[in-house]
């Protein structure tokens, strides 16, 4: 069987934060592609695309690579009006501004890749927990198009599916991603908790599933 790989759609933070970290001395724009089967919405790219200038080397590689990548942002004819016609009324209650546009262009572009039998299901990965608890979530949990991770999710997935990609390695990356200031720390942080506090549960949290990925490599691989 030909390697079928993970479909996923990526917003403009995840694509930044994932554009932080090296896999097998390769970097996001690299890796990215050799693993999985990316998507984006027209929208994400812009907003990626802004302050270039100001960017690292690997965001700019990046950006070119998009650019190349026709395939990679489906030309969505229906973003626009499932987003005003069904998206705001029903998930999103607040006015439609730039505010969240990228999040909610990528669900539209997920209903319109499953609608059309272009994919089954596919993975959204976002680094936006209040866009994701604010309407993301719901949408995914009401209408089967698949399911909403985050990059350290989505580096466990890679870690679980490509020996190539050692214990240390993943550790060192999933680390270094979630140490990134403009993370999401939310889900983990209490009234008491500092930013660090909650910074440290969520790595002790990965932390933990790699090792319960690596202890089933280990009994898988006997």
């Amino acid at each position: 069987m030909a390697e079928k790989k993970l479909e996923v759609l990526i917003d403009a933070n995840a694509f930044s934060h994932l554009c932080r970290i090296e896999l097998n001395r390769s970097k996001a724009d690299k890796w990215l592609w050799q693993y999985l089967q990316v998507f984006t919405c027209t929208s994400v790219k812009n907003e990626f695309a802004k302050r270039i200038n100001n960017r690292t080397p690997t965001e700019r590689s990046m950006l070119n690579v998009l650019e190349r990548r026709q395939k990679s942002i489906p030309r969505t004819r229906k973003i626009t009006r499932l987003e005003k016609n069904w998206l705001h009324p029903q998930y999103y209650k607040k006015q439609l501004k730039k505010d969240d546009e990228g999040e909610r262009h990528l669900i539209c572009t997920a209903i319109e890749l499953v609608k059309e039998k272009q994919i089954g299901q596919i993975v959204i990965v976002t680094d936006d927990y209040t866009a994701q608890t604010n309407f993301m979530n719901k949408v995914v949990e009401e209408i089967n198009i698949g399911q909403i991770w985050n990059t350290p999710d989505l580096l466990t997935y890679l870690y679980l599916t490509n020996d190539s990609i050692n214990f240390e390695n993943i550790t060192d990356a999933v680390s270094d991603i979630i140490a990134i200031e403009s993370m999401s720390w939310k889900k983990y942080k209490t009234r008491q908790d500092s930013q660090s506090d909650a910074m440290i549960k969520m790595k002790k949290y990965y932390l933990n599933k790699i090792d319960k990925i690596k202890y089933l490599k280990n009994k898988y691989n006997q």
